[in-house]
């Protein structure tokens, strides 16, 4: 399997990730870590089936993730990385229905931009 196929399966998969944890934290509602409540927190994160789901997908990106390491400089597979903030933007609007701001879209653009300057250099 090529690297840009390899380093593109792990920024979906690590994406798809997060979209499955911030879904079973969503249904967990609001948590806090308190000295008394960590252990209480941990067995309402560990018993949620979205939250394993997207550390699983997490395990399996980082496999790609390896897999395009061995091949490519982690200079040229670093910046598809910042694919995910892309991604995760839409991602959030779309599955989530999160607001968008036109800031928060600048910034991400900016993010691009600048990963792409360091990738050129």
């Amino acid at each position: 399997m090529s690297p840009i196929i390899t380093v593109l399966t792990s920024v979906l998969l690590g994406v798809v990730g997060q979209l499955l944890l911030k879904g079973g934290l969503n249904r967990l509602g609001p948590l806090a870590l308190r000295r008394q409540g960590i252990p209480a927190v941990a067995w309402r994160i560990g018993a949620n089936p979205l939250i394993w789901a997207g550390l699983g997908l997490y395990g399996v990106s980082m496999l790609f993730w390896l897999t395009t390491l061995s091949q490519v400089e982690l200079g040229y597979a670093y910046p598809f990385i910042s694919l995910s903030y892309v991604l995760i933007l839409g991602a959030s609007w779309a599955v989530f229905r999160e607001e968008i701001s036109l800031l928060r879209v600048l910034g991400v653009a900016a993010i691009c931009l600048g990963v792409y300057i360091v990738a050129r250099g």
